[in-house]
């Protein structure tokens, strides 16, 4: 999966505004074409492959439904390897994030933890799927400090809830089920209403993002012998290097944990 170079020159804001129906259509022609068994969405893929190379700063909604036509046309290519897969999606969504900072940049993640919560799930090769956490787990920490992105709003003002279905669109229970739950296994309730909303800011995505990979690899490590040894020092210093690195992310930190704890996502 590569992702394409951009223009350096911004656009004008009413083409960004013009973007949702844009989206909205191609959500619905990719889950219909999906239904109908269509596995090549090269379509999709040369269309948003334009608008990304004309946005030096795309919306996340841009650049999530590009990183998913493209995840979707690749899965064939790893003759269904979800380790190799889901590390190809973080290696495309690096990239592509470059001219981010903060927590913008950690929110771009959010459709890759999705697939890390279906590796978890799964219990397959555990030590390769850990090994890929916690590469993203130190991506995370090292390269999104800083603040001051927490007020923004995802500017296309698209729901994430709808483009969440092109994600989950390969799940059993996809067509009736509460989609962005299924996004977001580890996710409250009330925070999902949060990235529901067509208000939802950045700063509050990453920080569910951030808390998110926290659970994902206490998950891995409950499986782990070793786990009494350095499951609290491990943790620890996860924390250590998120709280420095989104505003938001004690809040969702605590009710992600609350949620988890209630409902043993997982376990």
């Amino acid at each position: 999966m590569q992702p394409p170079i951009r223009n350096p020159s911004p656009p004008h804001r009413n083409h960004l505004e013009s973007l949702k129906p844009l989206l909205n259509d191609s959500t619905k022609q990719f889950l219909a074409q999906h239904r109908a068994g269509r596995t090549d969405f090269s379509d999709f893929e040369s269309i948003f492959t334009r608008l990304l190379q004309d946005h030096p700063d795309p919306p996340l909604e841009l650049l999530w439904f590009y990183s998913a036509v493209v995840f979707h046309s690749s899965k064939q290519d790893f003759g269904g390897d979800p380790v190799r897969l889901t590390r190809s999606l973080f290696q495309m969504l690096v990239p592509l994030s470059d001219s981010f900072s903060g927590a913008k940049r950690v929110a771009t993640l959010s459709p890759l933890v999705y697939n890390l919560s279906r590796l978890v799930k799964s219990r397959r090769r555990r030590e390769e799927a850990l090994e890929l956490l916690d590469g993203i787990v130190n991506f995370v920490s090292a390269y999104c400090g800083g603040g001051g992105e927490d007020g923004l709003l995802m500017v296309t003002g698209f729901s994430f809830a709808d483009l969440s279905r092109v994600w989950v669109v390969d799940e059993e229970e996809a067509e009736e089920s509460d989609c962005l739950e299924m996004f977001m296994p580890f996710v409250s309730e009330r925070l999902r209403r949060e990235v529901g909303s067509e208000s939802c800011s950045v700063g509050c995505l990453a920080g569910i993002v951030a808390s998110q990979l926290i659970l994902l690899s206490l998950c891995l490590r409950f499986d782990s012998a070793e786990l009494r040894k350095d499951l609290r020092e491990s943790v620890l210093q996860m924390i250590y290097g998120f709280q420095h690195s989104c505003y938001f992310f004690g809040e969702s930190l605590i009710l992600s944990l609350s949620y988890f704890a209630f409902y043993g996502v997982f376990l």
